[in-house]
């Protein structure tokens, strides 16, 4: 019987321990929509509303580019660590299960797409594309079938309270409740087991969040620059010279 006891306090520790050895932030260039770059650049500019879809034009083709450069690197850490989940910023669980079905029925929509487009097939695809733009890196890896699944990074109720809207229609920021956020996406991090990775724009940084919180594991950060296709295998050795044993995150 001691004996038994001895050896069930031994594995204890093993048995409860369900928190990442290791944190990736992978720094997401941030979505901004067309009224909120209009918005912005009327309050700020004296240009018209044609030389602004010209700049919107090229803010989504230069956000598309750092997208194509995000999926190559998920694509390094999703073969390393052999990931079915990655974490999103402004995914929650109160808008997790309608993003996994609109994900399915985007996947569902790339399936039956036809080479011979109407009109109305032609604005429905470049919709998708928009779509696909604001879902990010990940989720159109999980539309091509690559990564299994999105995973909530956020509190609803810690996210709700950062991004409420003031009386004029602004975003209504308060550093304190910015605060209680990360450490609740931190929190819903420390479900992981394995290695967790999150995209998170770099507005984050979550090392001291983790120091408070009082969890001890490794905590990366990767930059937003996107690696084109001439630096991706740079990218590729940088990540598995590492040699470490960690086999991704479990899905709870």
């Amino acid at each position: 019987m001691y004996r038994l006891s001895a050896l069930l306090m031994l594995l204890l520790p093993a048995l409860v321990q369900a928190a990442p050895h290791e944190i990736i932030h992978v720094v997401n260039p941030h979505h901004v929509t067309r009224a909120e770059y209009l918005a912005d650049l009327r309050a700020n500019s004296s240009l018209t509303d044609d030389q602004i879809d010209d700049r919107y034009r090229e803010f989504l083709h230069d956000r598309e580019r750092s997208q194509r450069g995000l999926i190559l690197k998920l694509r390094v850490l999703i073969k390393k660590y052999r990931l079915k989940g990655i974490y999103l910023q402004g995914l929650s669980e109160k808008n997790h299960q309608a993003t996994l079905d609109y994900l399915e029925s985007l996947k569902q929509y790339e399936k039956t797409n036809t080479i011979n487009e109407s009109e109305f097939e032609k604005r429905k695809k470049d919709q998708n594309r928009l779509d696909l733009s604001e879902l990010g890196a990940a989720g159109q890896l999980v539309i091509t079938g690559e990564l299994q699944t999105i995973l909530p990074a956020e509190d609803a109720k810690a996210f709700e309270a950062v991004n409420s809207v003031k009386p004029d229609g602004g975003i209504n920021f308060v550093e304190k409740e910015e605060h209680e956020r990360e450490n609740a996406i931190v929190r819903n991090l420390m479900k992981a087991d394995g290695v967790a990775v999150i995209v998170l724009s770099r507005d984050h940084n979550l090392a001291d969040n983790l120091k408070e919180l009082g969890f001890s594991c490794r905590y990366v950060m990767m930059g937003s620059s996107p690696p084109v296709e001439s630096n991706i295998d740079t990218f590729k050795k940088s990540i598995f010279k590492r040699g470490d044993k960690l086999t991704g995150n479990r899905l709870k």
